[in-house]
């Protein structure tokens, strides 16, 4: 479940990514304490692509042990 400090993570992190898109310097795309929500979105987003990946993965090998049984086999 995304919790409200994920939602606010998510927004600093999309600032973060347009002032450097903008080409600002560097040392200006986000505080320390912006950093540690950036953190916060990059870990969140990484768990749910993790089980996103898993869950397709169980598919595929679902989807494999299931071409190779035999009719009438479970």
């Amino acid at each position: 479940m995304i919790s409200k400090d994920d939602m606010e993570a998510f927004a600093v992190a999309e600032k973060f990514c347009e002032r450097a898109a903008r080409g600002l310097p560097p040392d200006r795309w986000a505080t320390t304490n912006d950093l540690r929500k950036i953190a916060r979105a990059y870990e969140t987003l990484y768990a749910i692509a993790w089980g996103i990946a898993s869950a397709a993965g169980k598919q595929e090998y679902l989807r494999g042990i299931n071409s190779m049984r035999m009719d009438g086999e479970q």
